[in-house]
């Protein structure tokens, strides 16, 4: 146990530690399920709006990284579709009779219907 006292007393860098000691040691092979997750120890930044990140959060949590929501992204349509709407009318804009956008977690503008 001394010896346990003086190694943690050279220890530096003071982050929370757990000392697993007696016979339960010997388990740690069985108990190990969560640090032999592929994402244990890595820390995921979740950028997706806030009503679809969950889904993810908990994919990744589920694979052992610790998530952390930041929406960056808001989808909304444009507060005024007019100049996009003129600019695409444009003769010298390629044509197209139908523009399809897709986002993977987004809905589907067909370009036919306003905004």
């Amino acid at each position: 146990m001394r010896e346990l006292l003086e190694a943690c007393a050279r220890i530096r860098d003071r982050e929370a530690a757990i000392l697993v000691a007696g016979r339960v040691a010997g388990l740690r092979d069985h108990l190990r399920w969560c640090d032999t997750r592929p994402l244990f120890g890595k820390r995921v930044l979740v950028t997706r709006p806030r009503e679809q990140a969950p889904e993810l959060v908990d994919l990744l949590t589920a694979l052992g990284a610790d998530s952390i929501e930041a929406p960056m992204i808001r989808m909304a349509p444009p507060e005024d579709p007019d100049p996009l709407l003129r600019a695409a009318a444009k003769p010298e804009v390629v044509r197209l009779d139908r523009l399809h956008e897709r986002q993977r977690r987004g809905g589907v503008h067909d370009g036919a219907s306003r905004w």
